[in-house]
């Protein structure tokens, strides 16, 4: 799954098919993701986006993006082709700052999403996996309404630079106590 966003807070969908020898006609358009009810300008724009396989062998993929006004807007796609030309998906409100940049872990039946702001800040939001599944398999005509299963405020946030966090990392760690590190840089020159 190949996803762009940019400006008027639009996202693209894309399938990337690896088995055509011909790259050019291996991308295909799947879908399109708009607001609703939005009177987004060009000045408000998705700044990070990242998408996760759902596992389990579905077709789905999560998407999560950052805007410019602190919102996270949440989506699933699916990679078979549907009549729809748009897709719908959730926004959640953020702590108000800009997003930067963001990252998506699965660990423990959760997608985590780690989300970096323009104030320093990195928030968690965990989004149960059986929970998405389900909101899948319970669609109709490829719509998947999200409200119910997403939640509503991020688990956790904590100050991690002194101002923008313009990137970060974040990957799960085996061994006798499986966990999650994440690594962050930052306007103020820390790592």
């Amino acid at each position: 799954l190949l996803v762009t966003c940019g400006g008027k807070l639009t996202m693209e969908f894309y399938l990337l098919d690896h088995s055509s020898a011909d790259i050019d006609s291996s991308v295909s358009a799947l879908c399109s993701y708009r607001t609703t009810g939005s009177k987004a300008t060009i000045d408000h724009r998705m700044n990070a986006v990242r998408s996760v396989p759902l596992p389990s062998g579905t077709n789905y993929h999560l998407v999560v993006s950052g805007d410019s006004e602190g919102n996270i807007h949440v989506v699933i796609v699916s990679e078979l082709p549907k009549s729809r030309n748009t897709t719908i998906g959730e926004i959640l409100k953020g702590n108000g700052r800009p997003v930067l940049c963001l990252e998506l872990v699965i660990f423990n039946g959760f997608v985590l999403a780690f989300v970096g702001t323009t104030g320093g800040v990195i928030q968690l939001w965990t989004f149960n996996i059986d929970k998405l599944l389900c909101c899948c398999n319970e669609s109709e005509g490829g719509l998947h309404i999200l409200g119910g299963v997403l939640p509503t405020t991020a688990s956790c946030e904590f100050q991690a630079h002194q101002s923008g966090v313009n990137d970060l990392s974040a990957s799960t760690v085996s061994g006798e106590c499986e966990s999650v590190v994440v690594c962050s840089v930052g306007d103020d020159q820390a790592v």
